[in-house]
C-alpha cells in the first residue's frame, strides 16, 4: 500500500463532520473490532475498549478522551471535553488534554482512511482539493487583533 494522504482540508472536515464510508453491521463490527485491536498493540498511551455501541479511546489511568462511533454512514469522534472543560481530567491539565485528544483524533482518522483503502472503500488517490482552505486561510490577513482598542 503507497503512503496515505490526507489534506488539511480532508482532516478538518473528518474530525467536524466524521468520516464518510458505507459499512454493512458485519463491516461496523469488524471495524471496530480491528481498529481496538491496532490501538491495544500498538506501542502508545491509548487504550481502546470494545463497547456495545463503538470504541472508547482512553489514555493515562483510564481517562476516556473520546468515543468512536460509526452513525449516519460515517464514522465520528465524540467528546465531553470543550471550552468549558475545567478540570476534564485530574491526571491531566486542560492543555494536556488537547494535545492528548488531537493526537487520537489524528490517529482514528489515520486509521479510519487506512481501513477504507485496504477494504477498497475508496482510492488512496481521493485527496480533497485544497482550495477551499486555501481560501479561507489566505482571506484571514484582513483581520488585525493589534493593538486591541479599549483594553
Amino acid at each position: 500500500m503507497d503512503k496515505v494522504t490526507i489534506s488539511k482540508f480532508e482532516f478538518l472536515e473528518f474530525v467536524t463532520n466524521g468520516f464518510p464510508i458505507e459499512l454493512s453491521k458485519f463491516e461496523e463490527e469488524e471495524f471496530y473490532s480491528a481498529f481496538t485491536y491496532f490501538v491495544n498493540q500498538e506501542e502508545n498511551n491509548f487504550v481502546a475498549e470494545l463497547v456495545s455501541d463503538g470504541v472508547l479511546i482512553h489514555a493515562g489511568m483510564r481517562t476516556e478522551i473520546c468515543k468512536l462511533k460509526y452513525e449516519d454512514s460515517k464514522i465520528v469522534i465524540l467528546t465531553s471535553f470543550n471550552e468549558n472543560s475545567d478540570g476534564f481530567s485530574p491526571e491531566f491539565t486542560d492543555g494536556e488534554c488537547k494535545v492528548i485528544l488531537a493526537s487520537a483524533c489524528q490517529g482514528i482518522i489515520l486509521f479510519s482512511k487506512t481501513y477504507a483503502i485496504a477494504t477498497e472503500k475508496i482510492q488512496n488517490s481521493d485527496v480533497k482539493d485544497l482550495d477551499p482552505l486555501d481560501k479561507f486561510i489566505d482571506d484571514n490577513y484582513k483581520y488585525k487583533p493589534w493593538p486591541v482598542k479599549g483594553a
